[in-house]
């Protein structure tokens, strides 16, 4: 056999490196772009296109075994699919598995299949899920979005290194368990790369890597779930949905998840796959008008919940709106609501009233030791709007009473009965 020489053996290596380079680029492209092209390549390399789509196939397979080591590469789902019954269909799961509060729900429906179309969009929000105290159901919210959200991954402890290196190479769903650990004030790189998602034209970070520390560019543009006891860092909150949990009561029944019910959702998720490739651009270019009720951050944080609810019909579009003005009303200091609720608790059995007048239950409330109320309006004691305020958290409200001759403002014992019955009992 004639032997090659050296020339010929040097030109013969770099065109295998080119044909891959190429191979490799072709292999990054969708169905469309690759049949207009593939056959324009094979000829530039001058081999048959049956031989360049058996190669791509190749590094296809390989990347899917690759990614399916951290993150799931499924195929969509071979027919048409409707959006409207997928958007019904996970909402009648978590209506099956867990106790949402009005309007999260919706929200996290729609949350979830924007996970598939993300990318359409120039700001995709965190979703928060937070309670006041364990036990809420937080750890089975996020196993149904695990299972039915895209390229899900969930983890309840991870480094800023390893966020910033996962979205680059694999852009999943991100979800963080017990998020309150690591995502403090404290950790300021943690809470940088986390705000620096929240933009796709701001979703880079820069890093010096390898021995001779050049600097390279990671993308952190991909969808995020935190869950966590309290609210976490405000400018993390800011660029959040926020759904916050309430414990069930024993008369509120929801069913036990199956141990393998990711696996059951395999053609939910297939299919949701298929519905953002078929409506992707659509969603990218719908113009929606969201109710002026917050301020601009927020509606920028909802702007893609419209948009999908939109493209869904008008039923969704409704539903997103009211979900819109529960879930943004009234976001302002929550962190001592048990606290709240406890001392009230003590107030009743103390004073062994069934009504108590606002100005009786501050007056109780302002001469607690080691309590925040005789402070808390900026060194003031609380007031009775700020009273409300926190109380309408649990769906409490004030009303007249007549007492001893007197007719003012006041709370019954009563109303508080099921926020007793959700935080306090089981604690006390």
């Amino acid at each position: 056999m004639r032997r090659l020489n050296k020339e010929t053996r040097l030109n013969m290596i770099t065109n295998i490196k080119d044909a891959q380079i190429i191979f490799e680029e072709l292999a990054k492209l969708d169905d469309l772009q690759y049949e207009q092209i593939y056959e324009e390549k094979a000829k530039e390399l001058n081999v048959k296109p049956s031989f360049v789509t058996k190669q791509v196939e190749k590094i296809k397979t390989l990347a899917r075994k690759e990614n399916d080591d951290i993150v799931e590469s499924i195929d969509g789902f071979d027919g048409s699919v409707c959006g409207v019954e997928l958007a019904d269909q996970i909402e009648s799961i978590f209506d099956r598995y867990v106790f949402l509060p009005e309007g999260g729900n919706t929200a996290i429906t729609l949350w979830i299949m924007g996970t598939y179309v993300f990318n359409s969009f120039r700001i995709f929000p965190n979703l928060s899920i937070t309670s006041p105290e364990r036990r809420c159901g937080k750890s089975s919210t996020l196993d149904l979005i695990e299972a039915l959200a895209n390229k899900s991954l969930l983890t309840s402890n991870i480094t800023p290194a390893a966020i910033f290196r996962l979205i680059e190479k694999y852009q999943p769903t991100l979800l963080i368990d017990e998020a309150d650990t690591f995502v403090s004030g404290r950790n300021d790189d943690m809470i940088g790369i986390i705000n620096s998602g929240h933009a796709k034209n701001r979703a880079v970070i820069i890093r010096t890597v390898g021995d001779n520390y050049d600097s390279k560019k990671f993308s952190t543009w991909s969808p995020k779930v935190f869950a966590s006891i309290k609210p976490l860092q405000g400018t993390v909150m800011d660029r959040s949905i926020e759904v916050r949990l309430r414990r069930k009561t024993i008369h509120e029944i929801v069913d036990r998840l199956p141990v393998n019910f990711k696996d059951q959702c395999l053609e939910i998720r297939s299919k949701l796959l298929k519905w953002g490739t078929d409506h992707q651009d659509d969603i990218r270019f719908a113009k929606v008008s969201l109710p002026r009720i917050e301020n601009d951050r927020a509606m920028d944080n909802w702007h893609p919940l419209f948009c999908i609810a939109e493209n869904l019909d008008s039923d969704w579009l409704d539903k997103c709106i009211k979900a819109y003005k529960v879930i943004t009303f009234n976001r302002d200091q929550k962190t001592h609501q048990i606290q709240l609720l406890e001392d009230i608790a003590e107030i009743f059995e103390v004073t062994n009233y069934e009504r108590i007048f606002t100005a009786e239950l501050i007056s109780h409330l302002i001469q607690m030791e080691e309590r925040p109320w005789v402070s808390w309006l900026h060194g003031k004691p609380i007031n009775a709007n700020a009273l409300a305020k926190m109380l309408a958290g649990f769906e409490i409200y004030s009303s007249t009473l007549r007492r001893d001759y007197n007719r003012k403002k006041g709370y019954k014992r009563s109303d508080f009965e099921d926020a007793f019955n959700r935080y306090l009992s089981r604690n006390s």
